[in-house]
């Protein structure tokens, strides 16, 4: 099996800074309620959180959300908050399911007091 090669801009993306702010004013009310509801049921999930070097991780419990659900809900967030790394983690053999945000000190900085009182994915207004 070959092994997959980055794509040539990837460094350029990842040496760019792209401010920690989010817009929830891109939603409409429908699309706006269904990213609430997606961050409720993340929220219900996690049965973990681990530091990362760039950002957190989220291990979610298989049996309370979908791998559909969570890229449903990165879908949304990827308008709102242009700055995440967003990465699925499936561990083998039916193994946990995990939710990374990353995006270097900024990003770990911008997530840090939300973690510690676990309201990352509480919807916010």
């Amino acid at each position: 099996m070959e092994s997959a090669t980055a794509p040539e801009n990837s460094s350029q993306e990842t040496n760019q800074t792209t401010p920690c702010a989010c817009n929830f004013r891109v939603f409409s009310a429908e699309e706006k309620k269904r990213h609430s509801e997606l961050m409720r049921k993340i929220d219900a999930a996690i049965v973990d959180t681990r530091e990362l070097a760039d950002g957190y991780g989220f291990h979610l419990q298989s049996e309370a959300i979908t791998i559909t659900d969570v890229a449903e809900w990165i879908t949304y967030e990827r308008h709102c908050c242009t700055f995440f790394h967003f990465e699925i983690e499936l561990r083998p053999n039916h193994g946990s399911l995990w939710l990374n945000l990353r995006g270097g000190t900024e990003v770990k900085d911008f997530l840090r007091s939300d973690v510690e009182r676990r309201t990352v994915f509480e919807p916010k207004e």
